[in-house]
Order: C-alpha cells, then structure tokens, then sequence
C-alpha cells in the first residue's frame, strides 16, 4: 500500500490539520515495471518508472504542500489518527504517533466554567427562601425568585396605600418547609420581611461581585482551584 494516501499538515500540538486524499486531490502512479525481451524472446524486466504524481484539483499543488511542511502518511497511519485503529485517536510526536492526551482547557476557558458556576451559585443564593420572625410565635418562608419580589412588592405597596382598608393583608407564606399557607401580615411585619429579604439579597450581590472579580485576575489554574464558590 502507498505511504502517500494522504497528503496531511499536522498543528502544533501534533493533531491532524488540513487532510487531502490520493485519487480526490491528487493522483499517485506507481513505479511500472521496464520490460523488454531478450534474444531468447524472454521478457525481462530491466528496470522501473519514475513514480508520477498528478493534481487532480484546480488551486491544489502537492509540491506547494511539501514546501510548506505538509507530510505524506499512509493510510494505517491516518486511520490512527482518526481513532479508527484501537478506539484512542492519535497525534504527531516527532517522528513518531501517541495516542492523544486528555485535553487541557485554557485558563480562560476555566475562568468561564467557574464563572457560570458562580452565577447558578449566586442565582440560588438570591432567590432562596428567606425565613423571617414575624412575631413571638410565627416564623414564616418567603419565596424570593423574581416573580415572588414582584408579587411581594405589590402587596407591600397596596398594604401601604391601605387599600385593604384593614392595616393588613393576606400573604402566601411557606409555614414549614413543606406546607404552604396564607397568612394575614400587617404593615411593620410587611416592612421587616421587605428590609430582611432586601438585606439578604444584597449580600448575595455583593457576594456575586466579590467571586468574579476574584476569579477574572487570577493568573493562574492553581490561583482558580483555591477559589471556592459556597
């Protein structure tokens, strides 16, 4: 089998670059046998044809290939580096193939994983269910995602327009962890829920702000392992 079946530039790193194929981009002739017949009238062969090679595709020059470090690899060759040859995918060392290590993310690219982390942490942070003392005897769940606080605003604004006309209103409230109620709260136990939350919230903000700025000037992937996000 010919070692010219493919025509391969390889990366830096030693993975496979830019492919071209035998009898797609470019054609390879064989050396033929010379055969001439001696005096006996028996054909002997007396020697071989240069090999030829022919570009089959216009704007594509194998000898520009060549001059520009591409390399001749054969097919047993290729299909290692494809990872057809035992599963693994190979890659170019020196003279040689390996099998092809794990990849390395970049350290900005590990920025960025831990930054989307950071923003699912902080996101759970701001929208937890915030428990409040309302009185003596009472302490109650408040759902605080983003359509909770709008929910949240508007009893608190109607509470302190007195449009219930009664100093409270009704609220739906987490009574333990796992039962649901709705309550009747007045105005100084809306306003201690509101600055609580508020409060709160703000910390998870801050928090937030903090965690980036932390991670973005790290200048190394050790520095980026030693922050922790809890």
């Amino acid at each position: 089998m010919s070692n010219k079946d493919y025509l391969i530039q390889f990366n830096e790193d030693g993975s496979r670059g830019i492919t071209y194929a035998n009898n797609i981009h470019y054609q390879v002739i064989e050396p033929q046998e010379i055969i001439e017949i001696n005096e006996e009238g028996t054909k002997i062969v007396t020697g071989y044809t240069d090999e030829v090679i022919i570009n089959l595709v216009d704007d594509f020059d194998y000898q520009k290939c060549l001059d520009e470090g591409y390399e001749w690899i054969s097919d047993k060759i290729y299909q290692k580096l494809l990872g057809n040859f035992d599963g693994q995918e190979y890659i170019k060392s020196d003279d040689t193939y390996i099998p092809k290590p794990p990849y390395e993310p970049s350290l900005d690219e590990l920025k960025e994983i831990k930054l989307n982390k950071a923003g699912e942490l902080f996101a759970q942070k701001r929208d937890a269910i915030r428990w409040v003392k309302i009185d003596d005897s009472n302490t109650y769940g408040f759902d605080c995602a983003s359509e909770d606080i709008t929910n949240f605003t508007a009893a608190y604004i109607g509470l302190s327009n007195d449009l219930t006309k009664s100093g409270t209103t009704f609220y739906k409230v987490w009574l333990t962890p796992e039962t649901k109620g709705i309550v009747s709260l007045n105005m100084t136990q809306m306003t201690n829920v509101y600055n609580v939350v508020r409060n709160s919230q703000f910390e998870s903000y801050a928090w937030y702000e903090q965690i980036k700025q932390k991670i973005n000037t790290c200048q190394s992937k050790e520095d980026l392992d030693a922050i922790v996000l809890e």
